[in-house]
């Protein structure tokens, strides 16, 4: 296998994705608050290439706000049908190209209808008077658009790209516990790689 995390990342994501496993496309994001306190969600992988890990946000949401004030964040990335999990740090971008307008279209309408219900309804995250208020606004949307699409792109989802920094791969072993883990840190523009007790 490579000494290039990513590399290794993105040949791992593809195997997951070919042997349907539950968690391909779905990674842990964790972000710290103003508080100082981590908060976790999980996050849709919308790509995973050389060029970084692209997940959609709403820049207005909590996640998004986080990352403005601290910059901080750590993604989890757990495969279980390879027992593999890598953790990632780093840098981050956002961008709002023809290629990521096109990804959005094709997203299901479901979760398009999620997507421009932030910015019909109420901002993500924000306190709602009761769960009605989200399904009346989906019907509308329905209605409005029809099950086919067509809604109006949301100006507040942008493409997240987060830019590896540091990577740790852990591989499980079910056999003797001896798990294997290994880290990675970028410097001077090499992977420069360590080997952790596990």
């Amino acid at each position: 296998m490579s000494d290039n995390p990513i590399d290794q990342l993105v040949h791992h994501y593809q195997r997951a994705i070919r042997a349907r496993d539950p968690l391909a496309r779905s990674g842990n994001l964790v972000t710290v608050d103003e508080t100082g306190f981590p908060r976790t969600r999980m996050v849709t992988l919308r790509a995973v290439s050389e060029a970084g890990i692209d997940i959609y946000v709403n820049r207005e949401s909590p996640k998004a706000q986080h990352l403005q004030e601290n910059g901080r964040y750590e993604l989890h990335i757990f495969w279980p049908q390879d027992f593999i999990q890598f953790r990632i740090r780093g840098g981050y971008c956002y961008r709002q190209d023809e290629a990521f307008r096109h990804g959005w279209a094709g997203k299901p309408v479901y979760s398009q209808i999620a997507d421009v219900l932030h910015e019909m309804v109420a901002p993500q995250s924000s306190v709602i008077p009761s769960h009605q208020v989200v399904a009346e606004g989906a019907a509308v949307l329905r209605q409005q658009y029809g099950a086919n699409g067509a809604l109006p792109f949301p100006k507040g989802v942008w493409v997240l790209q987060l830019l590896p920094e540091m990577v740790e791969i852990w591989t499980g072993s079910e056999d003797d516990r001896l798990h294997r883990r290994e880290q990675y840190d970028w410097v001077d523009g090499v992977w420069q790689k360590t080997l952790l007790m596990p």
